[in-house]
């Protein structure tokens, strides 16, 4: 059939889409990396070196800070320039943190950049997250998320929130073997989905057309 060779090339597509969907990108590897983390990055182009060794600093969505373990500089990397990164150590898990007499109290006590995992009250959506925990006031508390293929920013009222606490890593489950510039979850599947749809709309045309 006349069909079958555009048909085979677009689930090609799809597969391939759906391959890269499991793929963690570098902003969300450097989100769930636990600050103090000694990484390894090598970066892409001409500049030498080309490959860095340091402690896992603060970030945001564009890049994050390096710090050299030799002289102590911090240096921040810009994610583009990221060809690959890998963890060579964890620092030691950090204590628990005693729940304080308040919610404030607890997010206070929490380091800056711990990863944290977030429970709602009530029937809020989604019921919880994970994250980096960032500066905590008296009614409200920030943390850093990965969303939509990006790192976002969040506030959050303690009137909303159930509980606060540190946790190790930022993924319920092992995350994802493969890391790069990849797509999001969400944006691979929702090609993905797209790629079907082209392809039954195909197949009714050259069907009717028959």
């Amino acid at each position: 059939m006349q069909i079958q060779k555009p048909v085979v090339a677009i689930l090609s597509v799809v597969l391939a889409l759906l391959a890269r969907a499991d793929t963690v990108t570098f902003q969300e590897q450097a989100l769930g990396t636990r600050i103090g983390s000694t990484v390894e990055v090598r970066l892409n182009g001409k500049e030498r070196p080309n490959k860095l060794r340091g402690q896992m600093g603060q970030l945001d969505n564009k890049a994050f800070d390096l710090v050299s373990a030799e002289s102590g500089d911090t240096r921040s990397i810009p994610f583009g320039q990221v060809k690959s990164m890998k963890v060579v150590k964890n620092p030691p898990q950090a204590k628990p943190i005693e729940p304080g007499p308040t919610l404030e109290a607890t997010a206070s006590a929490i380091p800056k950049g711990s990863l944290v995992e977030v429970r709602f009250t009530g029937k809020h959506k989604p019921s919880w997250l994970r994250g980096r925990i960032g500066e905590a006031g008296s009614q409200e508390f920030q943390i850093q998320v990965f969303q939509s293929g990006k790192i976002d920013v969040q506030t959050l009222r303690f009137a909303e929130v159930e509980s606060v606490k540190p946790v190790d890593s930022l993924w319920v489950q092992s995350p994802p073997a493969k890391v790069g510039h990849g797509i999001g979850i969400g944006v691979g599947i929702a090609l993905a989905a797209g790629l079907v749809v082209v392809i039954v709309a195909v197949i009714v045309y050259v069907t009717h057309m028959g």
